[in-house]
């Protein structure tokens, strides 16, 4: 693909619109950034193409683009037989001061923001021609085109219908949101978010694209290998960046500038068109550093007042006057959007009244039609008698509004909380496949027998107030299905012993604590052992009939299969992950499984990656009621409103079982009308019945939600 070369020295693609004034500056390199990583049509495949990655490993279709920096191919993994992208830093910057570093430093921040918005880095690669990785291909379209399109549409018919409609415009924006608020929870920023960077993909899921110029912040930062040169520079895109940031104030920086970034984007969304309007880079310079952003205006609709101070908060010039937080910000947008007062406008007395009639017109006709029949004996008593029961209402609205943002806020720490499940389970799946396909025995590499002897043998082993058990932190136990022997399944043994160190380091990782709280000795068995992280048990098991789990503990059941087992007939001969099924652990309690099928190559089913959450754990650590006395119970509830967990069970005592359980039947959520807004995929809200509020949410994980149940006296304020 030639590239297109304009006066000020940046580079793009010759096919493609170009705005010299939209592409990310990297002053302190001189070099622009490189070209996106996605693909936007499916192309055919040129198997004649020469792998620019090792021919073992990666088979070259298609090159998708090429930048100043780096180069992107479509390729196939040969091992997993799947598409993926491939990127690459061109040969003549592989030694170049500073840029392999720093493009090592992009694919590292990127693997660890593991959210169902950003895209999945899957491998670095160290090759002939020099570093690269693999990531995930996504098809679809990029919020530019998006708002490019609703313009055209608005142009020809006058107006926006879907899915180019500003609702559905902004329901995907607030998915953006949900990425980049997980992002800054981890302490990373993104640094250029535009709409070029969004994508929109063909099953309605959005991706947040291109972290090149990412970086950690707050105490996250004091470690990174900073570029001196970065100093007093500007890094990003002119028309995107926030004034502190254009300022060059790049050590500074933190989530609020990430924030502004979008702000502008709301904007584009809105008025489809930049907020900015500049002739050259030092006349639109100048007006970032003011943030003075045009009007607010759409060329299809009035901009309602709510909304127009929603993005003006956001791309407030100072940070102290913009949201806390992306998470508030996203809220505010949500309130806007379910018709409530938003924070960046609050109701006044009256307006606030009108919003609460429009929400309730009927019970305000009957109101007025109860007046106008009494109107010859209605006193200035009861007149103002009901103005007190309008004002009631208009407060139980606002409490209700309330409950809701408590509930929501509550519902998006859950979600994230759960990430770690899929990136846990993939993470097992991949490597115990990959030694099950390409591995080889290790006889030299010890392995333990989960049998009488595991006590005896292990070493290292310590005792656990977290399990109530003795475990050991450094191995793995295997347990082999009744009817076979050692000798049978040796060679398995010997391939899969090699994987036991790589379990605890993902045990450790799925606790999210920063690495400098993990640095003395003694650390890391304390949090596994005592404090305990959100998996409790881990499984490779074997269409052979073999298990291998962490923590390695003795079992010794009597004539056990694994593959006889909840978890592992969970997704048998299925496809994705599953959570459900729970059962009772003969040692450890109540347990809820999720799991992941395994294939290989050729689509024929190896076995099954488990890992089981204990219940109280679960319920201790996430379904926290100390936000609101009013506030009796929370749940985490199926689709099929089958009650997962509840608060309640944080406290329930684990006791051990005499004998295997194959599933235990989950309780049915009690409330019928929730039931019903359950089964027809209600997104949230709240739902009042007689004594008891019920505040709910869908959560991206598995379509759960989230019900907190509130008691209306303590909740409104009308009780004890």
């Amino acid at each position: 693909m030639a590239d297109s070369v304009d006066s000020t020295g940046f580079t793009g693609p010759a096919d493609k619109a170009f705005d010299p004034l939209e592409l990310t500056v990297n002053e302190f390199h001189g070099l622009p950034r490189t070209a996106a990583l996605y693909e936007q049509t499916d192309l055919e495949p040129d198997l004649s193409a020469a792998s620019t990655a090792d021919s073992h490993v990666y088979q070259v279709l298609q090159k998708l683009g090429e930048g100043a920096m780096g180069s992107v191919h479509l390729v196939r993994d040969c091992h997993l037989q799947r598409r993926v992208a491939y990127k690459q830093l061109l040969s003549q910057w592989q030694h170049a001061p500073g840029l392999s570093q720093r493009f090592l430093n992009e694919v590292q921040i990127t693997a660890q923001l593991a959210h169902p918005y950003i895209v999945p880095v899957y491998s670095l690669e160290m090759t002939g021609q020099g570093i690269g990785y693999t990531m995930k291909r996504v098809h679809g379209l990029t919020f530019k085109e998006l708002i490019a399109a609703a313009k055209a549409q608005v142009e020809a018919q006058g107006k926006r219908q879907a899915p180019y409609d500003l609702t559905s415009l902004l329901e995907q924006f607030l998915k953006v949101c949900d990425a980049l608020a997980y992002a800054h929870h981890r302490s990373v920023i993104h640094r250029d978010l535009k709409p070029a960077n969004l994508m929109l993909g063909d099953h309605g899921e959005v991706y947040v694209m291109d972290w090149g110029i990412a970086r950690p912040f707050g105490a996250q930062a004091e470690d990174y290998p900073f570029e001196v040169e970065e100093t007093g520079k500007m890094i990003g895109t002119p028309r995107y960046v926030s004034p502190e940031q254009a300022r060059g104030l790049n050590d500074k920086l933190d989530g609020r500038s990430d924030l502004f970034a979008l702000g502008l984007i709301l904007y584009e969304l809105v008025c489809l068109k930049p907020a900015y309007q500049a002739k050259n880079r030092d006349q639109l310079l100048e007006k970032v550093r003011k943030a003075s952003l045009e009007p607010v205006s759409a060329p299809d609709f009035k901009v309602p007042r709510a909304l127009a101070a929603i993005i003006q908060k956001a791309t407030a010039w100072k940070r102290a006057a913009r949201y806390a937080s992306v998470t508030e910000f996203a809220e505010d947008l949500r309130r806007y959007l379910r018709d409530l007062a938003v924070e960046a406008e609050p109701d006044p007395p009256l307006q606030g009244l009108l919003r609460w009639v429009r929400h309730h017109r009927n019970l305000c006709l009957s109101v007025l039609f109860v007046v106008l029949l009494m109107s010859s004996s209605v006193t200035v008593w009861n007149l103002w008698q009901q103005q007190q029961a309008l004002a009631q209402a208009y407060q139980r609205e606002q409490t209700l509004a309330g409950f809701w943002g408590q509930v929501l806020r509550k519902g998006q720490q859950i979600d994230r909380y759960l990430l770690v499940v899929p990136q846990v389970l993939e993470s097992i799946g991949g490597f115990g496949l990959q030694a099950l396909q390409h591995g080889s025995p290790d006889p030299a590499k010890p392995y333990y027998l989960d049998d009488p002897n595991w006590n005896r043998l292990v070493p290292n082993q310590v005792k656990s107030s977290h399990y109530n058990l003795l475990i050991s932190l450094d191995h793995t136990a295997f347990t082999i299905a009744a009817g076979l022997t050692e000798p049978q399944l040796r060679k398995q043994l010997q391939t899969l012993a090699p994987l036991q160190t790589r379990y605890r380091n993902l045990f450790v990782r799925s606790a999210n604590k920063p690495a400098n709280s993990l640095n003395q000795p003694g650390d890391e068995v304390k949090l596994l052992a005592t404090e305990g992280v959100p998996i409790m048990f881990a499984s490779l098991v074997t269409r052979e009939g073999i298990n291998q789990y962490f923590p390695g503990t003795m079992y010794a059941t009597p004539g056990y299969d694994p593959r006889q087992r909840p978890f592992y007939k969970l997704v048998e001969n299925e496809r994705g992950m599953k959570c459900g099924n729970p059962y009772l652990d003969r040692l450890a309690g109540k347990f809820l499984p999720c799991s992941l099928p395994l294939y290989d190559a050729k689509e024929r089913f190896v076995g099954v990656s488990t890992l089981d959450i204990q219940f109280n754990y679960l319920a201790r650590t996430v379904l926290d009621l100390s936000a609101n006395p009013a506030f009796k119970e929370s749940y985490l509830v199926d689709e099929q409103s089958r009650v997962i967990v509840k608060a309640s069970d944080r406290n329930r005592q684990i006791s051990a079982q005499q004998s295997l359980n194959t599933g235990l039947e989950l309780e049915t959520f009690a409330e019928p009308e929730l039931r019903s807004l359950i089964a027809q995929g209600s997104e949230g809200g709240t739902l009042s019945k007689q004594n008891k509020v019920y505040g709910y949410i869908r959560l991206n994980f598995q379509g759960w939600y989230y019900i907190v149940e509130a008691d209306a006296r303590l909740l409104f304020g009308t009780g004890d």
